[in-house]
């Protein structure tokens, strides 16, 4: 519609500017001759319209062209307003998309994180019911390998029983055997002897002879019968044997049938237990959920609106006394972040902070300066020295109203004869310009001045304000009432702080005593104070 009006303006300028130029142009004059032999005299023709000079022409032409290049240009720039507009909103499309991808992308990498944990879990538990059941398989193991030694020691010592009885039958066969030759031998010898002597009494031998045949026919026969006793005690024997062998083979039967049963029985109860394992693993994962806020973190561009900082987890604590390797803590860390994203802010948060190390401390401020991410600084309790140094210095800083920020000259000692305090005085000095340059700078002060209010301020030359009178000395940018945590995102664990010395000399039922029951409180930090009612006296406290 705008593309129209604007061509419509054109066409109209166009028009107007044509039909003026047809007005002013002169009327042909008139071909018709029966005008001239009127009789009456004709009336004065008017006053001829003076030709335009070409100079008006040509002033006519400029401001044609003049408007037409001004219409041309209207119609250019609204094209070009309509092409930014669809730019713009190309851009917030692909600035939504890259959001919504990162956001995924964080959140699929939390899921494999906690994926990865409950595997690490299940892979413990398994481990550790591995070796019990291990254990316990190697001690059923040794006692059944005991039991099967036993019985083969038993069936070992019966069987050589055995042996022995049938050596002993065996024997004394043999010993039968020779008696019985011995016998007949000494009945043949007999037998010879009473033929030769009773070859003469016929009669009387014959009645011998046949009671010596019998006596030979007995002897067969308790022979003949000695054998079949002797063969049917060695079958018995051999009964006994197969018997017990037998018995072995129905006894390793028997305790095959129980090691399958007991595996049976520790197959059941590895798939109880690990059923167990399994429902305290999802218990504990079910509460490690529980434990944990299950929504994207938020991470905005402009972390400062309405007066709420909101704080993501791309944050850097900066607490204590900085000593040799806060710096590699603190620079690793912006490192870290902005390589994973160069736009997402990144928070150094200061909850008490009384300075330190001037060399650790000017690389976190060299790292905050390189930083293609934006650093905010955030001062919760107080920031001194060489941390306010860093606050003040930082591209964009918050505190609380009560948040206490002190500058003051760096401060040393010095060794050494005379020349050596000079030269150490000289890099001493250098350190406060190159620290204090950029503070007194952004504060609209020089050195000089910068030092003369700090000892205006107080006679040690320490310069402490409240945030919100810092910020009108250009220490802190911002000045917030609320601060929302959003990478606190896990179950805080832990147990309120206790006073750590305590002095009883009587029973705690008794009213406490002030001179010789009472809590000694710990030291408190700097700019702190004890707020406590205490008529009686019982809470004392370190100076």
């Amino acid at each position: 519609m705008t593309r129209i009006a604007t061509l419509f303006a054109l066409l109209l300028a166009i028009s107007l500017a044509t039909g003026a130029s047809a007005a002013e142009a002169p009327s042909a004059p008139s071909t018709n001759t029966e005008a001239v032999v009127v009789a009456a005299p004709a009336p004065p023709a008017p006053p001829a319209m003076p030709k335009p000079s070409p100079e008006a022409k040509r002033t006519k032409g400029l401001a044609e062209k003049q408007a037409l290049l001004k219409a041309e240009y209207d119609l250019r720039a609204e094209e070009l307003k309509s092409e930014l507009a669809d730019l713009l909103l190309e851009k917030q499309r692909l600035d939504v998309e890259m959001g919504v991808a990162d956001a995924r992308r964080k959140k699929q990498f939390a899921e494999e994180k906690a994926q990865v944990d409950v595997l690490a879990l299940k892979v413990k538990a398994a481990e550790s019911e591995m070796k019990v059941a291990l254990g316990e398989l190697r001690a059923e193991k040794e006692k059944l390998t005991m039991t099967m030694a036993l019985r083969e020691e038993r069936n070992k010592e019966a069987a050589l029983d055995a042996r022995e009885e049938m050596a002993r039958i065996k024997l004394e066969m043999e010993k039968k055997d020779v008696l019985q030759a011995q016998e007949l031998h000494a009945l043949q010898v007999r037998h010879k002897a009473l033929t030769a002597q009773n070859l003469l009494a016929a009669e009387e031998n014959k009645t011998a002879l046949a009671e010596l045949a019998a006596q030979n026919e007995r002897l067969t026969i308790e022979m003949a019968h000695a054998q079949k006793l002797h063969e049917k005690k060695a079958q018995e024997l051999n009964t006994e044997i197969a018997l017990m062998g037998l018995q072995n083979s129905k006894a390793q039967q028997e305790q095959a049938r129980r090691e399958n049963e007991h595996t049976a029985a520790m197959t059941s109860l590895k798939h109880e237990l690990a059923e167990v394992q399994t429902a305290m693993t999802l218990r504990e994962t079910r509460d490690a959920y529980r434990n944990t806020v299950d929504r994207d973190i938020l991470c905005p561009t402009e972390p400062f609106k309405d007066g709420v900082l909101t704080i993501s987890d791309r944050r850097i604590q900066l607490n204590g006394v900085i000593m040799e390797g806060t710096a590699d803590y603190v620079t690793e860390r912006i490192h870290y972040f902005n390589n994973q994203s160069a736009t997402d802010p990144i928070f150094i948060i200061i909850d008490r902070n009384p300075g330190g190390s001037v060399m650790e401390g000017y690389r976190i401020i060299r790292a905050m300066d390189a930083s293609k991410a934006p650093i905010h600084v955030v001062v919760k309790s107080f920031a001194a020295s060489m941390a306010a140094t860093i606050a003040t210095a930082a591209e964009q800083s918050y505190a609380y109203p009560n948040a206490i920020l002190l500058h003051h000259q760096p401060s040393g000692i010095s060794w050494g004869n005379l020349t050596q305090q000079d030269e150490q005085m000289v890099i001493f000095k250098e350190w406060a310009r190159r620290l204090h340059a950029t503070v007194a700078e952004k504060m609209g002060l020089s050195m000089d001045e910068f030092y003369k209010r700090m000892y205006e301020k107080n006679s040690d030359g320490d310069w402490q304000e409240f945030a919100d009178q810092a910020q009108k000395l250009r220490w802190v940018d911002h000045v917030v009432e609320e601060i929302r945590e959003e990478g606190i995102v896990k179950k805080p664990e832990g147990e309120q702080p206790q006073p750590i010395w305590w002095f009883f000399m009587k029973d705690q039922a008794t009213p406490p005593d002030p001179k010789n029951n009472y809590v000694l409180l710990p030291r408190l930090k700097p700019f702190d104070y004890y707020f406590v009612y205490n008529p009686d006296g019982y809470y004392r406290w370190t100076q």
